[in-house]
């Protein structure tokens, strides 16, 4: 009642396509492999980001240097990672602007230079107002002590 089917060539057919398929299950990475071996365009695309990133970083990296002497409390907050989490932020803005660390440095160079040379002479007039100030509201306060207790201002 039933005719059995021709043999047709699927069988080799079927050996073919799995054969291929092996080959290129081969020839692929593993799941995960991909992500750890980049490809050499986007490995150099990376350094290259990363140097850039390590440049721009130099920006907060040096306000931070310049203002931990004032205040060394912001030492955490211009660490290094910080520092380099600002340059990665800049980066895509540079790249649209077309801006390099040179460029600014070129273009705010002799300005930069001038506000580190006048630094030291910031810092010491700060230092002695703030001294002179501390020093007159400590006087100020001794003498509305005294006068309050009933004893003469000292130096009288």
């Amino acid at each position: 009642m039933f005719e059995e089917p021709k043999k047709t060539e699927a069988p080799a057919e079927l050996a073919q396509l799995e054969s291929e398929a092996k080959r290129v299950d081969q020839a692929a990475p593993a799941a995960g492999e991909a992500s750890a071996a980049p490809k050499p365009a986007e490995a150099a695309q990376l350094a290259l980001d990363e140097a850039e990133t390590k440049e721009w970083s130099q920006c907060p990296a040096i306000m931070g240097r310049i203002l931990g002497r004032w205040m060394p409390e912001l030492k955490d907050d211009y660490s290094e990672k910080n520092c380099m989490e600002w340059g990665r932020a800049m980066l895509p803005i540079a790249r649209k602007y077309n801006w390099t660390l040179q460029k600014l440095v070129a273009l705010l160079g002799p300005w930069v230079g001038l506000a580190i040379a006048t630094e030291p002479f910031v810092v010491g007039t700060a230092v002695a107002v703030h001294t002179r100030i501390q020093a007159a509201r400590e006087a100020e306060a001794k003498r509305l002590e005294a006068k309050k207790d009933g004893a003469p201002p000292a130096g009288q």
